[in-house]
């Protein structure tokens, strides 16, 4: 019984302080946009010290210019298949989406940024024989290793 009051009171403690300092500054409407509800997102800071928000939604990748947090502005859109998960991240000046659908890997050079929004892609599924095109999430260590998980190859686990 004891532990269930402490979790209870952790529970609330969580509820009731977790929105201290916290402020909405704006906002962008991704079912306006493109029909699209949210799953996660990646930061990437170019090096004019441009702020820029990586959007996993459930139609695409969406790139958002938060420079200026006050009126963020999509600077570049990705189509994908629908998905309720699409997960990115970003290593260096390249960004990597998962998602669950059958899209393989998505790559995009983020280097143009901020002078140009014309971004190259490229979709990658793995080396011949080992090919995989969903997975679930992804995570580029410090030295630069990129990791999949929950593929559709093998058993799901770690590429």
């Amino acid at each position: 019984m004891k532990q269930i009051f402490v979790g209870a009171l952790i529970a609330i403690a969580c509820t009731a302080f977790g929105q201290f300092n916290v402020d909405s500054l704006s906002h962008i409407s991704y079912q306006q946009l493109h029909g699209a509800n949210l799953n996660d997102v990646w930061g990437y800071e170019d090096e004019l010290g441009n702020e820029y928000a990586i959007v996993g939604t459930s139609k695409g990748t969406s790139i958002v210019d938060i420079t200026n947090p006050s009126a963020p502005v999509e600077v570049f859109w990705y189509p994908g298949t629908e998905s309720i998960w699409r997960d990115p991240c970003v290593y260096g000046d390249f960004a990597y989406v998962t998602t669950e659908a059958d899209d393989g890997l998505l790559i995009i050079d983020l280097s143009p940024l901020p002078q140009s929004h014309n971004l190259t892609t490229s979709v990658y599924m793995g080396p011949a024989g080992q090919t995989w095109t969903s997975a679930h999430t992804c995570f580029c260590d410090n030295q630069g290793y990129a990791y999949v998980f929950g593929s559709n190859r093998g058993h799901g686990g770690v590429i």
